[in-house]
């Protein structure tokens, strides 16, 4: 049951950011939207441990 709760939630909040993005004016030149992230690096002073996920965002932000 909760499994197809966090599915339906995670397929609404797609079907709103697409929805933002085509609002938006951001899709890409295949036609597909996507949705701009700004990183300000704030996970980095949290809880002191590791941030999942960083340096793929990293990595890709500098065209790696």
């Amino acid at each position: 049951m909760m499994l197809m709760i966090a599915l339906d939630e995670m397929l609404a909040a797609g079907q709103k950011e697409r929805a933002l993005a085509i609002e938006a004016g951001e899709i890409d030149k295949d036609g597909v939207p996507y949705i701009t992230v700004v990183v300000d690096g704030g996970g980095e002073s949290g809880g002191g441990g590791p941030v999942p996920g960083k340096e793929l965002a990293a990595g890709y932000m500098k065209g790696v």
